[in-house]
């Protein structure tokens, strides 16, 4: 089945600070049908302005994976390491058995990003990072993943069975994504238009996929880009 949620159902949050929409429930905004879909907890699209952030805060049993979309992202843990994600790149936190850490734009502009928290497919492992530079791989008429439990070299490692991907369809192009197994799969557009078994996304809606379902057919008429997550129920 696939569910469509228009644009206008995202959760937007205004603090000053950071502009946001969000996906599923998160801080004060809770919906009890909204929580997760299969194991994907959160996904977030924020927008954060010049020497402002997330202070000193704590995570336990999360996959955080912070898709960089504009500017830049500093994020300091309590063991002293730091790191910048860049546009381009993509950042992993395992938080495993437990980790605290601060999230700031210290850049002069605002920094845009996505982050998506997956739970992970076993507990207690140690916390960790990881990070790489997808600037120059192609998500022109393709899956680009990004993010994956399931060994692709390419992408970061998720300590779960989950894979995230990125794509930007020209017009009038299609490809079948097959489904395997019992699976939740989560299609945000982010500009243009895309269609999914049929159902048409425009930017900024969802199109939220469950039950017995073998394949994904994604097309756009008119091109469109996306970002798709595919979670074990």
């Amino acid at each position: 089945m696939v569910t469509r949620i228009p644009a206008q159902e995202r959760h937007f949050v205004d603090l000053s600070w950071m502009q946001a929409y969000w996906l599923f429930s998160y801080g004060e905004w809770f919906v009890p049908d909204n929580v997760h879909l299969g194991m994907l907890r959160a996904f977030n699209d924020d927008l954060i302005q010049s020497k402002e952030g997330f202070g000193m805060h704590f995570h336990e049993e999360l996959e955080i994976v912070t898709i960089m979309l504009v500017g830049q992202l500093t994020i300091t843990d309590d063991a002293g390491e730091r790191t910048t994600v860049h546009a381009g790149e993509v950042h992993r936190i395992s938080a495993g058995t437990g980790t605290r850490h601060t999230e700031r734009n210290e850049e002069s502009d605002p920094a845009r990003y996505y982050q998506i928290w997956v739970f992970p497919d076993k507990p207690g492992v140690m916390p960790s990072h990881e990070q790489k530079d997808f600037t120059q791989m192609s998500r022109q008429d393709r899956l680009l993943t990004v993010a994956s439990g399931r060994g692709q070299p390419d992408a970061v490692t998720l300590h779960a069975d989950a894979s995230i991907s990125l794509s930007t369809f020209s017009p009038a192009f299609a490809l079948e994504y097959p489904i395997t197994g019992d699976r939740c799969v989560l299609l945000y557009v982010t500009s243009g238009s895309i269609s999914l078994n049929g159902t048409l996304l425009e930017q900024g809606d969802q199109g939220r996929v469950t039950g017995e379902i073998t394949a994904l057919s994604l097309s756009s008429a008119t091109g469109g880009s996306f970002v798709l997550v595919d979670v074990a129920t």
